[in-house]
């Protein structure tokens, strides 16, 4: 009996192992300059993440990205912390690649978001800088693995369209073909603006993937949004994030069953998407919101609790064969360590308990 359980481990091991070699694992780069000097990387900051060897970096980033602008200073959003730069952060970050001894890959994230709401130019126009910011990054040597058509447009009321109550009919409708025409005017900008960004990026690059995003939850918004986006089938990939649902929980164990439940969701979610034969992305995800609803589990952040609970999520991904992690996230300023890996205070780099584990498998994987 012992014998046949090492085998099975063995067997799984090697499972995983396999789906390693053939996954990207990487960081979200949101907040990435947090409290540099002049807004620029240190050598410091570049050893640091040079021995987490990512395979990808995302930029600019997750919200940050629904407002961002390749032709303005900082992330193009006007705000105090982007007026610290001259330049826009797409600069340093292309520095920060250039400089690495593996350079990365990226991830981009394009502004969907201003195409809906508030927008400061023309449809057109923000097309033309999306897709400028793309060219850029190719200019100057950088791959570009995959492109993110908009960031979690399923919680934004303002791009579904709406909250519409939907008869018992409508919601019948939803699941079948002839549903096309139901879809409000926002869905259907959508899926037009999609559908040609997809075109023109393959233009650009026929290498480059695209992905639509995904709801993770069993939200009613969230599944309305799923039934539209499962009818694009134009994209490459769907994208999930993946945080713990945040839930009370006076102890460990508690915390450590309230991810049980979590895993079954991510399983019940991710196997429908492998049915469409599209790559799954999570771009997204941190092992920390399980407990202590109203601190973020602040208690137990960058604890030995916090590390168990990423390597179980990590390793649940591989499982699932996802095609790329990206962890929320690598770093931001001296109070923001709840998810991030490291910690920037006027350009010294503190490490985090979380980020020595990201040095060993199954988040680095030598694929030499």
């Amino acid at each position: 009996m012992k014998l046949r359980c090492k085998l099975l481990f063995l067997l799984f091991s090697l499972y995983l192992c396999a789906l390693s070699a053939t996954s990207l694992r990487g960081f979200n780069t949101n907040a990435f300059l947090y409290n540099f000097y002049e807004q620029r990387f240190t050598i410091e900051y570049v050893d640091t993440l040079n021995q987490l060897e990512p395979d990808v970096l995302r930029f600019p980033g997750g919200t940050i990205a629904n407002k961002y602008h390749f032709s303005k200073s900082g992330y193009g959003q006007n705000s105090a912390f982007d007026k610290k730069t001259s330049q826009n952060y797409i600069v340093e970050f292309v520095r920060l690649i250039q400089s690495m001894a593996k350079p990365p890959k990226v991830l981009f994230v394009i502004n969907m978001f201003e195409h809906f709401y508030k927008p400061t130019m023309s449809d057109w126009d923000l097309v033309v800088e999306n897709l400028a910011a793309i060219k850029y990054l190719q200019q100057q040597g950088v791959q570009i693995v995959g492109v993110e058509l908009g960031n979690e447009f399923y919680i934004y009321p303002v791009i579904r369209g709406w909250d519409i109550q939907l008869s018992a009919k409508e919601a019948k409708r939803l699941n079948e073909d002839s549903a096309d025409n139901w879809w409000p005017d926002t869905y259907k900008k959508y899926n037009r603006l999609a559908q040609f960004y997809v075109k023109a990026i393959k233009k650009i690059d026929p290498h480059i993937k695209t992905a639509i995003p995904f709801g993770s939850t069993r939200n009613k918004n969230h599944k309305k949004w799923n039934a539209f986006a499962l009818k694009m089938n134009f994209a490459d990939a769907y994208v999930q994030h993946w945080y713990g649902s945040i839930n009370s929980a006076e102890n460990e164990d508690v915390a450590r069953k309230n991810f049980v439940e979590f895993e079954d969701k991510v399983k019940e979610n991710i196997l429908l998407l492998k049915k469409t034969k599209k790559e799954v992305w999570v771009t997204e995800w941190n092992g920390i919101d399980f407990g202590f609803a109203n601190d973020r589990n602040a208690q137990w952040k960058q604890t030995p609790l916090h590390i168990e609970l990423n390597l179980k999520t990590q390793n649940l991904f591989d499982l699932l064969g996802v095609n790329m992690t990206i962890y929320h996230r690598i770093s931001s300023g001296k109070d923001g360590d709840t998810y991030n890996l490291l910690n920037v205070d006027k350009g010294k780099i503190f490490t985090n308990a979380t980020y020595w584990a990201f040095l060993k498998p199954p988040f680095k994987v030598n694929k030499n």
